[in-house]
């Protein structure tokens, strides 16, 4: 009988590892519940459990997880305004430093040791810009989300649509089943890793709350709980798990922006893998206009998407999409003469 998952690293990493540390955090709680509720199971039994439903919870979450830690959902509205302006402000300064050195290194007097390390600190400089989406039409960065893992995932995703015009959300599963396994499995390796940070990060942030939340029911004396840290050490305990999920968070940055290297080349290497020509024949031969098929590779994917995902496409020149349907692009009847005895053929 085959057992319903595959052990290996990415069951460390998404199920394991962000399980394990909500499970020390959560098995007091869960063990009061059991003993209340009149169930007994041994601690070994019970923590075993709980590290594969917390991971299974993860992944299940792992959407709204991803969302919030972006800064895409969840945020009010005036906090995520003011974490977007300092994360422009950030890159303006970065921008800055740049030109400064830029400068610089044009003058005379530098020691080809000075220059060395002034380029050095451009490229350093130049790594950090490239963390956040280019605007094809300045050439600058700029911030969309409030949080740095947003930006660097949003570059990454955007990369595809800024360079061959392709939404990376919406073609990643369609090459994603044109690629071969071994690719893929190493993909999902890569993944499985930098997800495995981001439970981590949500798992500690929530140990400390369960923490803070066992230090408030022991003074209020409500119930007593097994295996929780004594009172004197229990606010530090949740601040050190705070401190540690920050720590992870900014650590595992660099995690991101490789993945999104990996992610961005896939789309290099593989997107003639996608049929947008076959395609674009099926846009091509319910709309009549033959233009669709000589536009550039980017507006050619362009309007592959389009159609696949509103079933609109938008001609070459025009600046608004058309529904592919019969009342957007009117074809002209064939002319065929009248049959013999057609009323019309006798007025003539």
């Amino acid at each position: 009988m085959k057992i319903p998952f595959a052990i290996g690293s990415k069951l460390f990493f998404r199920v394991v590892f962000p399980g394990s540390i909500l499970t020390v955090a959560a098995l007091p709680l869960v063990e009061k519940f059991l003993e209340l509720s009149g169930f007994t199971l041994s601690i070994e039994i019970l923590a075993s459990i709980l590290v594969f439903l917390f991971g299974w919870l993860f992944i299940v979450l792992d959407m709204p997880i991803y969302m919030l830690l972006e800064g895409r959902r969840y945020w009010p509205s005036y906090i995520k305004a003011e974490f977007i302006h300092s994360k422009q402000v950030r890159i303006s300064k970065l921008k800055a430093e740049r030109e400064e050195l830029a400068t610089r290194l044009q003058g005379n007097g530098l020691s080809d040791l000075q220059k060395g390390i002034m380029r050095i600190k451009m490229l350093e400089l130049e790594v950090e810009l490239a963390k956040h989406t280019i605007d094809p039409e300045e050439g600058t960065h700029y911030a969309v989300w409030p949080t740095r893992l947003g930006n660097i995932i949003y570059a990454y995703e955007e990369y595809p649509r800024v360079k061959y015009g392709l939404d990376a959300v919406f073609f990643w599963p369609r090459l994603w089943l044109s690629i071969d396994k071994d690719l893929r499995e190493e993909i999902d390796n890569q993944q499985a890793q930098v997800d495995g940070l981001v439970y981590a990060v949500v798992a500690l942030f929530i140990s400390a709350l369960l923490v803070f939340g066992y230090r408030a029911i022991e003074a209020l004396e409500w119930v007593q709980l097994k295996y929780t840290p004594s009172p004197a050490y229990s606010l530090g305990i949740g601040l050190l798990l705070i401190i540690f999920s920050c720590l992870l968070y900014r650590a595992s940055l660099n995690s991101h922006v490789h993945f999104g290297a990996f992610y961005a080349s896939v789309f290099d290497q593989y997107r003639d893998k996608i049929e947008a020509d076959k395609i674009l024949d099926i846009v091509t031969n319910r709309t009549g206009k033959t233009e669709l098929k000589t536009q550039n590779e980017l507006g050619r994917n362009m309007n592959v998407w389009r159609y696949l995902r509103w079933h609109r496409v938008r001609l070459p020149g025009e600046a608004r999409n058309r529904i592919v349907n019969s009342r957007n692009f009117p074809e002209p009847l064939p002319e065929t003469p009248a049959p013999e005895g057609d009323p019309a053929q006798k007025a003539e």
